[in-house]
């Protein structure tokens, strides 16, 4: 049985490194090194949490949800299996422009499109509450959330 609680701690710490991550690229402090260095260890963090996040999934809810008999939750999860493909890659791409060579320039393109992931990963992230948990909640193999 897989405990639904994880994962919402999961998509939790990723909204407060996003928050911590928008509150550093919207102050004057990130020109500053050490802020700098702050919000790229933040960055590196965040690839990796969601990695984890997406495996999580990939790895305890889809397989349960594929195999379900009704065709409409079937579909669900392959839509979230699909909808991770753009979300891995714009990470990628991001992460080799801007983060494997790092550095500590701040050009508005970095941090706009810093936002545009930060972006997916919230938009993911609703989603997912929106549309996944409500059938996990109903399903035996899922605990419910701890309150």
């Amino acid at each position: 049985m897989y405990d639904l609680a994880q994962f919402r701690d999961s998509q939790d710490n990723l909204l407060q490194m996003i928050g911590e991550l928008q509150a550093l690229m919207t102050s004057d402090m990130f020109e500053m090194t050490r802020n700098s260095m702050s919000a790229y260890q933040l960055l590196c963090e965040l690839g990796i949490k969601i990695q984890e996040h997406l495996g999580e999934a990939d790895r305890n809810v889809y397989p349960y949800l594929l195999i379900h008999d009704d065709p409409r939750i079937q579909s669900l999860a392959w839509g979230f299996i699909n909808g991770e493909i753009p979300l891995r890659q714009s990470f990628i791409e991001y992460y080799m422009k801007w983060l494997k060579n790092f550095h500590y320039i701040f050009p508005q393109e970095f941090i706009d499109e810093s936002q545009e992931i930060f972006n997916m990963i919230s938009q993911r992230i609703e989603r997912e509450n929106r549309e996944l948990f409500p059938w996990l909640e109903q399903m035996d193999q899922f605990q419910k959330p701890r309150v």
